[in-house]
């Protein structure tokens, strides 16, 4: 095995979770996803409110792998190489939408909220009858 071969297979191994310290993780989606950027918005007795943008070579992914679906952010510290914090937030994903796309990459928009936040979602009528 030569230099070359023993550097090549050390970077491959360093790198095989991908270079950004951001990562975005949704079951029920089996394409590769990778943040591009994101916003969050956490207050007491709020809801927190996550934004994210990211990009995928599945040109085509569908809102139902998506919408109402389990979704986890995982924010990492440190230097890039030894990530020695992470910062995790897990909800649902409750917004979903195509950006843009070129040839071999589209962009997406989600927006990841706690479980509660589908409460709003939902309608409810109350009928009261007086005799």
């Amino acid at each position: 095995m030569s230099l070359t071969d023993t550097l090549k297979n050390t970077l491959s191994a360093l790198t095989e979770g991908g270079l950004n310290r951001y990562r975005l993780d949704i079951p029920s989606c089996t394409a590769s996803l990778d943040v591009e950027e994101f916003n969050g918005r956490e207050f007491m007795s709020e809801l927190y409110y996550y934004e994210v943008i990211f990009t995928s070579s599945d040109q085509n992914i569908s809102s139902a792998q998506l919408l109402t679906r389990p979704a986890t952010l995982t924010m990492g510290t440190g230097p890039l190489m030894g990530l020695t914090g992470q910062k995790v937030v897990h909800g649902v994903v409750t917004h979903f939408k195509r950006i843009s796309g070129s040839r071999d990459q589209a962009t997406y928009q989600i927006i990841i909220e706690p479980f509660l936040s589908l409460l709003r979602k939902q309608f409810r009528t109350h009928r009261f009858f007086v005799q």
